[in-house]
């Protein structure tokens, strides 16, 4: 009855606790681990820990590492996998040493102060990933390399943790060399599980989502394969923590449906985890920081050495994968929460009596202060990437006055003869597709009220889709009005305004998704295309293309129709060119009546442009497999089409995946 009380308190503890401490918005783990100290023994000494609670806490921090191990999610990886590399690599070595020098300088052993740069690499891809989600950032470059270089980071301290654990502290019986070889053994293993999931998803035969499974057997099996794993590794030698981790790894590519997913989720942190953190806190002591002289001075050490290291770290690591210096700064503080694999090394160091009470109070400290400060830095931080991007290339978009003038700008002849040349070519290369078509329009702007032969057939049943995606909420309002129209309205039921930016909107999608991609006067507004490529051979369909308008002319002429051309910033005589060359960028100020340049400019209409040549654009194809055309419109359609078209300045693209 003893045990059952202690359980019921820490229950109570945890429920009450993050009730109360919720509502002024203090971080959820931080309240659990309060809570512990205040009514453990060191505080109020409700409950002190005991052999069922030892229990529980094992098997919470089984779920913690589980759970962090689902979060590894590969197949978003290998967009990014190259800047993730860098930064995990560079990032985690600065921060690795960091921790050794700090342990050294503050009188620990070498093996002490390994264990303390193992902990300074790790991050928390659970506080991560919520903080993204929140601010729209989940399915960006910036937010999927965060995501990516941390998770490589996470896999890499704990595989640094249990190797170093056997090699300092003979944590089993077996000789290194043989637990090296089991280990790597094991890392192979579940690599060949992991990138088995199709044949995996075969045999464990989930049930679907709409089939229901009232005896809950798909929840028993993944539970099964989790005990299972923990028992394995801990009967090869290996710690739990490495066997739930990697349990983590191999379901997190299985486990897709949402309503299995809520399951272990309500299981994993509504019980089991928040009891770990409450034991956890019952097991530190606050005051012990007061029985030395360098008490404090350690913690401030430990934990001002890691958010600095990792911040400076991250920044550094980020510049050399090719982000701007406030990016960098982002993608530091993103790495800055320190939980799963801190609270590991705490666990383990209390069970195996490896570290004392004051350097496991500090790491558990240090949790506690990075999970709720690393957000609040990040979010300061994302104020000003948001608006050093809003500053860039695009920023006249984001003006509702100037927005609005360069839409009504845009109606005029040559506009509407380009959308009708798009309009042409994606009717007569989409001929050979089935109904439903999904069409995406990448940097729509204002105009849905164009491309008349597209809508005409996604109207027809079975109707089909097209999104309509822009970064300027501005501009999609002006989309909005534009098919309010008596003559438009119908447009509505197949069309779906999305508030995003391109890339983004892309790594959102699951592959395989579109049919047909349009982007009109935009693909020279990026700079590298070697991303756009990636995701567009990712995201089409097999047979999908890609149809954009591109001007491969590398004599820039001094002004179109409805612009002037400024290069390295300077205007030049009509009668001359500018030669470009790929990479060279020129600045586009808008005039204030089409056609007319000695109206003025529009005030605030400027953009800029980057010169993509056609060899560029033809490797590129070739690289990512695509067939390509790159040409006159009119040689890719049919001669009937040629007629009440005027010649156009633009080129017409076609990528078709094969």
């Amino acid at each position: 009855m003893v045990e059952l009380a202690s359980f019921f308190i820490i229950l109570l503890t945890a429920l009450v606790f993050s009730q109360v401490f919720g509502r002024f918005h203090v971080p959820w783990i931080i309240t659990l681990i309060v809570g512990g100290m205040i009514v453990g023994p060191h505080g109020l000494g409700v409950v002190t820990p005991d052999t069922t609670l030892e229990f529980f806490k094992d098997l919470g921090l089984v779920f913690l590492m589980f759970m962090a191990g689902l979060h590894i999610r590969f197949s978003g990886m290998k967009i990014v996998l190259k800047e993730s590399l860098i930064i995990a690599g560079v990032a985690g070595t600065i921060t690795f040493l960091t921790g050794i020098t700090i342990g050294m300088l503050l009188g620990y052993d070498i093996g002490v102060s390994i264990i303390l740069g193992i902990i300074f690499i790790s991050s928390s891809i659970a506080v991560l990933i919520p903080f993204l989600e929140k601010r729209g950032l989940l399915h960006s470059r910036i937010g999927q390399t965060a995501i990516s270089a941390i998770m490589i980071q996470d896999i890499a301290s704990l595989v640094f943790l249990a190797i170093a654990l056997q090699y300092l502290f003979a944590t089993t019986t077996l000789p290194f060399p043989i637990y090296i070889i089991i280990f790597i053994l094991t890392i192979l293993v579940v690599g060949i599980v992991k990138w088995g999931i199709p044949h995996l998803k075969k045999v464990l035969a989930l049930p679907s989502e709409k089939k229901k499974d009232i005896f809950e057997r798909d929840l028993r099996l993944i539970f099964a394969v989790l005990l299972g794993m923990v028992i394995i590794s801990e009967a090869l030698g290996l710690h739990s923590i490495i066997g739930a981790f990697f349990a983590g790894i191999i379901l997190s590519e299985v486990i897709n449906r949402n309503s299995l997913k809520e399951k272990i989720h309500v299981l994993a942190y509504g019980l089991f985890i928040p009891i770990f953190f409450v034991v956890i806190g019952t097991q530190t002591d606050p005051l012990v920081f007061l029985r030395t002289d360098t008490g404090f001075l350690l913690l401030i050490f430990i934990v001002l050495a890691s958010i600095i290291s990792k911040i400076v770290g991250g920044w550094f690591a980020s510049r050399l994968a090719g982000f701007t210096s406030s990016q960098g700064l982002f993608l530091g503080t993103c790495g800055i929460p320190q939980l799963s694999t801190t609270l590991a090394v705490v666990a383990v160091g209390q069970d195996l009596g490896i570290i004392g009470d004051e350097l496991i109070t500090a790491f558990i400290l240090l949790s506690v202060v990075t999970t709720f400060t690393g957000p609040l830095l990040s979010g300061y931080i994302f104020r000003r990437v948001k608006k050093d991007d809003l500053a860039g290339d695009l920023k006249m978009y984001f003006s509702k006055d100037v927005s609005r003038r360069f839409a009504r700008h845009e109606q005029n002849e040559k506009n509407f003869k380009v959308a009708e040349a798009v309009d042409r070519v994606v009717i007569e290369k989409s001929m050979k597709f089935s109904d439903p078509l999904y069409v995406a329009e990448l940097g729509g702007g204002a105009h849905p009220d164009r491309y008349h032969e597209l809508f005409s057939r996604l109207l027809k049943e079975p109707k089909g889709h097209i999104d309509w995606v822009d970064a300027s909420s501005h501009m999609l309002k002006l989309a909005h009005e534009y098919i309010s129209t008596p003559e438009y309205k119908k447009r509505k039921s197949v069309i779906s305004f999305r508030h995003n930016e391109v890339t983004s909107y892309l790594y959102s999608l699951k592959d395989e998704t579109i049919d047909v991609a349009i982007m009109k006067y935009v693909i020279d507004h990026i700079e590298d295309l070697n991303e756009l490529f990636t995701l567009l051979s990712l995201k089409l369909k097999k047979g999908g293309f890609f149809v954009a308008t591109i001007n491969t002319d590398p004599h820039l002429k001094s002004h179109s129709t409805n612009a002037r051309y400024f290069y390295k910033g300077e205007s030049f005589p009509e009668d001359e060119t500018r030669k470009l060359k790929d990479g060279d960028s020129y600045t586009i100020r808008f005039f204030k009546e089409s056609g007319n340049p000695g109206s003025g400019y529009i005030t605030g209409a400027e953009t800029r442009k980057y010169f993509h040549s056609k060899e560029k654009i033809e490797r590129l194809a070739h690289d990512y497999g695509f067939d390509i055309f790159l040409g006159d419109w009119k040689d890719c359609v049919s001669e009937k089409d040629h007629k009440d078209i005027i010649d156009l300045m633009q080129e017409i693209l076609i990528l078709t995946k094969k």
